[in-house]
């Protein structure tokens, strides 16, 4: 992607592997310009300049993103076919030259609003493919520790709009042992706490960090309830 702290963090050498993209593209920009030169047989400077659009349309068509990821080889060889071909059909209409360099930028413009689609819809993919991970695994551990903390009771976590899980909301059902009751409001502020709590250790199980700082949390609980939480944390 186009983050290089993260992939570094992720373990990924992003220096070596910029360092080896640019010595293998050096390589064939060295041996695309003796090519060139040998075919035209008048060595320049900017004799390439004309050919700069098509391999940037190639690569973006080909699926790949100007900020960084994943494109498929055989796609951007096909892009390069499709683009080869559309060149030389220009040239058979006898387009001028201002006018070819403007389609190629209406493709590239073109292969980007798809590309940017695509990786939108990826993104959007993953968040809640890792969200509803993250739902069931929070989700069963608050229901064991809800039992754990209010004994006889039951409480759960529900969403909101389970179709559409980037929008959804989450609400917490709480119903202690003996209340007919499953609102955060009509319970106790202790119980409210306790709720809170259970739901806390229920990230923290799913999603464990190395050490977690806490202040005053019992501050709302009774000794019944304060007990409790101090017999969670043992």
């Amino acid at each position: 992607g186009a983050n290089p702290t993260a992939s570094n963090v992720l373990g990924l050498r992003v220096n070596l592997n910029q360092m080896l993209a640019y010595v293998a593209a050096a390589v064939l920009y060295a041996t695309a310009g003796v090519l060139l030169a040998a075919d035209l047989r008048a060595p320049g400077v900017t004799v390439g300049a004309p050919y700069l659009l098509g391999p940037i349309a190639a690569v973006v068509i080909g699926g790949a993103s100007l900020t960084g990821g994943l494109a498929s080889p055989i796609s951007t060889w096909a892009a390069a076919f499709f683009l080869a071909g559309l060149n030389q059909m220009m040239r058979v209409l006898g387009l001028p030259t201002a006018l070819q360099f403007v389609v190629f930028g209406l493709v590239i413009i073109g292969g980007m609003l798809v590309s940017g689609d695509r990786i939108i819809k990826a993104v959007d993919q993953e968040i809640q493919s890792v969200f509803a991970a993250a739902f069931a695994d929070v989700g069963a551990n608050f229901v064991a520790l809800f039992s754990t903390l209010f004994p006889g009771g039951t409480g759960r976590l529900v969403l909101t709009d389970p179709d559409d899980l980037l929008d959804t909301g989450i609400e917490v059902e709480a119903k202690p042992g003996g209340k007919n009751v499953k609102k955060l409001s009509l319970l106790s502020g202790g119980e409210r706490s306790l709720t809170a709590l259970a739901f806390l250790f229920a990230v923290f199980r799913s999603r464990p960090s190395p050490f977690y700082v806490m202040d005053e949390v019992e501050a709302a609980l009774d000794d019944l309830n304060l007990h409790r939480f101090l017999g969670l944390v043992a």
